[in-house]
């Protein structure tokens, strides 16, 4: 999720997620860490304490450096994998 989306969903300002987001300013209001977890469907609780969620940022992050064309390919290559699950085996 990017960051100006987060924002959109949470209320949080870019600017305040940008920081949390860099370690910058690593502590935050409890209003604003409702308003990100629950842009997620999640409690603060449930969004601190989530192993799946960690994996999820850390996909997050790494799509978020990858290039359009990049993009593009991983998208591919997740549905194709996806739809193999669904297809019976020989």
């Amino acid at each position: 999720m990017s960051v100006q989306k987060l924002s959109n969903l949470s209320g949080v300002s870019t600017s305040q997620i940008h920081k949390i987001k860099s370690r910058e300013n690593s502590s935050t209001n409890v209003e604003d860490a409702s308003r990100i977890a629950g842009a997620f469907g999640k409690t603060v609780n449930e969004f601190l304490d989530n192993p799946e969620l960690k994996v999820d940022i850390e996909i997050a992050q790494i799509v978020s450096e990858l290039t359009p064309e990049e993009r593009r390919f991983l998208l591919n290559a997740a549905k194709a994998q996806i739809a193999s699950r669904s297809k019976p085996q020989d």
